[in-house]
């Protein structure tokens, strides 16, 4: 059972060296290198003990590392989800998180920077490309759409004062 423990535990911190884990993610891969049931819970709780695995920092850490990579919020509650932290403690971490993060922003500087590579494509084809490339990075279509409307707007005023000044 040591020994056990001792290996598992050794494992952890080796998962631990690369990045934070959530509880969930620890147990998925103890359970999945054929550890028992009782050294899995001893092994966690004593890395919750020592601050090891503490899965609001996980969440916290999480949420600035996607919020500095430019996903949206459906995105990054759906990764939270998935690696097992609960709907209440990440929408809290979010809302703590969320007043810094101009998602309007962002949204359009991503969609100035995408639109370069769609500039031979028809206006319609490059509305619908940058907004499956924006929702597939988890923000909201309202935000899209208000951000795409503008976009094109000010990009269509740019193309006609070029013209404008070249007749």
């Amino acid at each position: 059972m040591k020994d056990d423990l001792q290996k598992a535990k050794e494992f952890c911190y080796l998962l631990l060296k690369a990045r934070d884990r959530s509880e969930k993610e620890i147990l998925q891969r103890l359970s999945a290198k054929k550890f028992s049931t009782e050294t899995i819970e001893h092994a966690i709780q004593d890395l919750k003990t020592s601050g090891l695995v503490n899965d609001r920092q996980f969440a916290r850490n999480w949420i600035q590392t996607r919020l500095s990579k430019s996903y949206g919020l459906k995105r990054i509650n759906f990764e939270l989800r998935e690696k097992g932290i609960s709907d209440g403690l990440a929408s809290e971490e979010l809302s703590q998180l969320l007043t810094a993060y101009p998602q309007e922003d962002v949204v359009l500087s991503l969609i100035k920077e995408r639109a370069r590579r769609y500039r031979k494509l028809d206006v319609s084809k490059r509305k619908q490309r940058l907004f499956a490339y924006l929702i597939a990075r988890g923000f909201s279509s309202n935000i899209i759409n208000q951000e795409i409307k503008k976009f094109f707007k000010s990009d269509d005023e740019c193309t006609l004062t070029k013209f404008a000044k070249v007749s």
